[in-house]
């Protein structure tokens, strides 16, 4: 059987008490937050373009940074609604296309 360490923050009356240093105290990623919005705002596919490119690189620095930014659950979503962004751009500009270049099969006012 283990001991418990006193000064643990998981022992005693501190158990769940914010702790300075701690992955909650950690500064967010500006780039993280940025690509969320960018992915959000969505620009005709550019901000999607940005949001994924913003994300990948945030995800990299926080993994670099040693605990010391936070903000990679953020950095996921924007990097996901990029990419949902970007596919619903492909779909849009599917749709135009295919229907371009058909007439309609139910007759019109007066045909």
């Amino acid at each position: 059987m283990t001991e418990r360490d006193p000064a643990s923050p998981t022992a005693g009356p501190d158990r769940g008490r914010f702790i300075p240093g701690d992955e909650e105290s950690a500064e967010t990623n500006g780039l993280a937050i940025a690509s969320l919005m960018l992915g959000i705002v969505w620009l005709f596919g550019v901000g999607s373009i940005l949001a994924i490119a913003l994300g990948y690189v945030s995800i990299r620095q926080i993994r670099d940074s040693g605990g010391r930014q936070g903000g990679r659950a953020i950095a996921i979503a924007g990097l996901v609604v990029g990419i949902v962004g970007l596919a619903s751009l492909a779909v849009l500009i599917a749709f135009i296309v295919s229907s371009a270049h058909h007439e309609p099969k139910l007759p019109g006012p007066g045909g």
